[in-house]
């Protein structure tokens, strides 16, 4: 379902301002769950309702953790949380999913911090590293340090070290950090050290996401 830039726009949430809307719209996120997580109206009740609870659990907090089944809503959820961050001022955002997370763990792609863009102040740009001079490159364990929320999507077992050092960063600074799995909670409890769990349970909320899954449609 593509989503264009001008149809996009007619999306932007009131009181956004212009610079944190570009950041949004230019921060690697799918542009069409944007459109449906800024769309209150189209989202099925019990979505709006869990949204609503974890937001106010996480109003102290600068770590998110989502879980739950294919297809809940946690993406749409994630995103929501994403645009209030940044009414609350917390900008630039950063949104990378589990493909990209593979492709930079794998060397393939890396996160160039672009300060120049005169439309977008502080645009993300995932480029081959290799391509331009690598001075403008961030590590992925550093994101945390440099943009005020970071949402990493679906991510599972085979980033759990990459998620702890994220956590033990977002623990350290002032960053909101967003995380959504298929996984359980008993596989976060097996899968990250007791310091990080320790962590989460100081300065993290953890939801499980229940529901049906949204795409509908049957396998055949």
């Amino acid at each position: 379902m593509k989503v264009t830039e001008r149809e996009l726009d007619t999306y932007r949430p009131k009181g956004l301002e212009g610079s944190q809307w570009e950041e949004l719209k230019f921060c690697n996120l799918p542009w069409h769950q944007l459109k449906v997580a800024l769309t209150k109206d189209i989202l099925p009740k019990e979505v709006v309702k869990q949204y609503t609870d974890i937001a106010l659990k996480a109003k102290d907090k600068n770590i998110v953790v989502l879980l739950g089944s294919v297809g809940v809503g946690k993406t749409i959820m994630g995103i929501r949380y994403m645009v209030r961050c940044l009414y609350e001022g917390m900008s630039p955002p950063l949104y990378l999913s589990h493909i990209d997370l593979k492709v930079i763990m794998d060397g393939r792609l890396g996160i160039e911090l672009d300060y120049h863009d005169t439309l977008r102040a502080y645009q993300t740009r995932l480029k081959h590293p290799y391509a331009i001079d690598k001075e403008n490159y961030v590590a992925l364990e550093d994101v945390c340090s440099h943009y005020g929320v970071v949402m990493i999507d679906d991510f599972s077992r085979p980033h759990y070290e990459i998620i702890s050092d994220l956590i033990e960063k977002a623990y350290q600074t002032n960053c909101k950090l967003i995380l959504t799995s298929n996984d359980t909670p008993e596989d976060l409890r097996k899968g990250l050290p007791e310091r990080v769990r320790s962590r989460l349970r100081e300065h993290g909320v953890i939801k499980r996401i229940y529901g049906k899954d949204l795409r509908g449609g049957e396998d055949e």
